[in-house]
């Protein structure tokens, strides 16, 4: 009966429980640094391909995209997404609003998968219900004024 007063495997039993506990804190908080990273970086490149297109965008009919100011902006949003580290898929979408409108507002969309190792965590920084697999749906959006020269009025 002496050995079930024993206080020496205590720790041992302790340190058994908190051990997984702690990793699963400590991965998940890279976890959802990694996923405020992607969502920074995708919100970047809304505004850069937003910004590209309206800087850049040539003049069309009614209703449809320029093609070198689509192609630029797609390129953009392209070279900026390519900086995260770690693979994931990336979608893109740009809208302008039909000539006759005075705005002349560009907006694009884009959205990246990003990984997720720790189940939950994505729902932390996302506010899209997609997942695709063991990964979460981040998506940026920008907004932007195209200036009309003179040039541009006729």
């Amino acid at each position: 009966m002496r050995w079930l007063r024993s206080r020496r495997g205590g720790a041992i039993v302790e340190t058994a429980v908190m051990v997984p506990v702690l990793i699963i804190l400590m991965v998940g908080i890279v976890q959802v640094g990694a996923l405020v990273n992607v969502k920074l970086v995708v919100s970047e490149a809304a505004r850069e391909a937003a910004r590209e297109y309206a800087t850049y965008a040539g003049e069309t009919k009614k209703g449809q995209l320029c093609p070198e100011g689509l192609a630029r902006a797609t390129s953009r949003a392209a070279d900026i997404v390519s900086s995260i580290p770690y693979g994931g898929g990336f979608e893109f979408e740009l809208s302008v609003p039909p000539k006759n409108r005075p705005d002349m507002t560009v907006t694009v969309k884009d959205c990246y998968a990003c990984p997720v190792f720790v189940p939950g965590i994505g729902r932390l920084v996302s506010d899209s219900p997609v997942w695709e697999g063991n990964s979460v749906v981040l998506t940026g959006r920008a907004i932007f004024n195209r200036e009309i020269r003179d040039v541009d009025r006729g």
